[in-house]
């Protein structure tokens, strides 16, 4: 096992305990002590460094809710004991003790650290992610150990992988152990520029793909400088999924959606599907009948998202509209401008329900009444608090589970459309969820 290995594995498992050698601690940088030290994870997965050093600490805490200056914080340097370069910054100390004649003992809890592994230079840029470990049945490459080097991970690892290829990288995603997944973006020109930016990109992707949100314990890339790993605290992470777009298995598919979906994430305008698709994620953590409500909202915004530039529009006309009407009313026509303007005013672009089946169609795709109706159902509903249920009528409660797999359904559609995704998708909208082709052809859905 590699160093690099090591260190990932301890953190990944929450049993990290790294000795601090040659340590520095730096105030408004100027360097205020020198000590030893400790870097360890916390059962709740937090990061803790423990330091002994003579350290002009200010014992006065700030009074909870001050913002604390930058010029308060420290920042710590240290070799561990192989020799690696170890670096944190903004920190501040907790729990401070001292004893007479000996150094005082402090604790930090940093966001992150920064490891340098060794002085490399690497042909070309590359970012890497470790996610904590989550089901994964549509690899679709095999490695033969000791006989063909990995294209993207540079090694002779046997086993089975996942590879995607976009024009401007190749990515790899593997199980290196029982704890952690990695994830690897490789450029293919040495001018492609923000290797982080794929990496989450295509991250963003897998978590569409996989249904939750997969949480990473650390990330690296390679520089002049060498190989950099960042260390971050762990996420309490939730295991029950959302609806997965597609079946178990299909490896082409998961390959197309995962390559449509890095290069829909890479856009400048992405960002309202991102945040729809975390409250979908979340949704999963709260009560079932509160989760709903989060996603008729979803369908909602993104029905919004997908109709910006129409609603844009239909603004303009309005706008012109009225400024006609202010021009030199006649004394007759004026008496009667105000509750014109009103009446135009109060009108909108298109309902609520009537602006999901409306972003359906300029994506080319049906929301089938059946799918509406769930969404009314659910959403109205929930909406003016009703949150009652007959939990011992098992039909009753067949029927809730079927409309919120309508819901997300549209969900689903909705995001599948907006990666021009093409291929086999789960139809959440009928119960045994049937394997059907995306997008479905409009004579059929009408049938």
């Amino acid at each position: 096992m590699t160093v690099k290995e090591r260190i990932l594995n301890a953190h990944a498992t929450k049993t990290l305990d790294e000795t601090l050698l040659e340590l520095s601690v730096f105030k408004d940088g100027n360097l205020v002590a020198s000590g030893d030290g400790k870097l360890s994870v916390s059962a709740n997965g937090r990061l803790q460094i423990e330091v002994n050093a003579n350290i002009p600490f200010n014992f006065d805490s700030p009074s909870r809710g001050t913002i604390i200056p930058d010029k308060e914080f420290f920042e710590i340097t240290a070799k561990t004991r192989d020799n690696l370069t170890f670096k944190a910054n903004k920190l501040y100390a907790k729990n401070i003790t001292h004893e007479v004649d000996k150094p005082v003992h402090a604790l930090f809890e940093p966001a992150q650290v920064t490891l340098l592994l060794h002085t490399i230079v690497q042909p070309c840029s590359s970012f890497e992610v470790f996610i904590t470990s989550f089901e994964c049945d549509f690899y679709n490459r095999h490695c033969v150990g000791g006989q063909i080097t990995n294209p993207v991970f540079g090694d002779n690892i046997a086993g089975y992988w996942l590879s995607v290829e976009t024009a401007e990288t190749a990515v790899g995603l593997r199980k290196d152990s029982d704890s952690w997944m990695h994830l690897k973006v490789n450029s293919k020109a040495a001018n492609t520029s923000n290797m982080e930016k794929h990496a989450i990109a295509f991250l963003n992707a897998l978590r569409f793909h996989v249904g939750t949100y997969l949480e990473f314990f650390a990330y690296g890339h390679t520089s002049a400088e060498g190989e950099e790993i960042i260390l971050t605290n762990h996420k309490s992470n939730n295991e029950r999924k959302f609806y997965p777009p597609l079946p178990d298995h299909e490896f082409e598919a998961a390959e197309q959606l995962l390559r449509c979906g890095m290069e829909f994430f890479l856009k400048e305008t992405c960002s309202p599907v991102v945040t729809a698709l975390c409250v979908c994620w979340e949704s999963r953590k709260v009560t079932f009948l509160a989760g709903n409500l989060l996603v008729c909202s979803v369908v909602e915004g993104l029905a919004d998202y997908i109709l910006t530039d129409a609603n844009e529009q239909y603004t303009k006309l309005r706008d012109l509209a009225l400024d006609l009407l202010r021009k030199e009313p006649s004394a007759k026509e004026s008496i009667y401008l105000e509750a014109f303007e009103k009446c135009i005013k109060s009108v909108e672009f298109i309902k609520s329900k009537e602006s999901i089946r409306k972003a359906g169609e300029l994506l080319k795709i049906t929301i089938t009444q059946t799918e509406l109706r769930a969404w009314g159902h659910l959403r109205h509903r929930l909406a003016h608090g009703n949150f009652s249920i007959d939990v011992k009528s098992p039909a009753t409660i067949q029927s809730e589970f079927d409309h919120a797999a309508s819901v997300a359904n549209i969900v689903n559609k909705f995001v599948l459309a907006l990666f021009q995704y093409e291929g086999v998708f789960r139809d959440y909208s009928v119960r045994g969820h049937p394997t059907c082709n995306f997008p479905i052809p409009l004579e059929i859905q009408k049938a």
